[in-house]
């Protein structure tokens, strides 16, 4: 699915997990520097998040901590 982080590999020692690279930024820290944000990108953002939950549920996985802080956006802002 092209809305969840992809997992690159995990480290043992010491105990790492690599993802691919997001060059956006968390949601959290790009909300707070936006002093306007246009209502298309807010919706992308929106139906991205929607997404990557859909297919998490699909394959019956609870994230648990859906927060803005833990959505993460590609440079084109693409949600993830």
């Amino acid at each position: 699915c092209e809305n969840i982080v992809q997992l690159e590999g995990i480290v043992i020692t010491p105990f790492c997990i690599v993802t691919e690279f997001l060059g956006g930024g968390d949601l959290r820290s790009h909300l707070d520097k936006q002093i306007v944000i246009k209502v298309r990108d807010m919706q992308l953002v929106i139906r991205d998040i929607v997404n990557g939950m859909a297919h998490l549920a699909a394959h019956r996985l609870i994230h648990r901590d859906l927060a803005a802080r833990n959505v993460l956006l590609t440079d084109q802002l693409r949600a993830k």
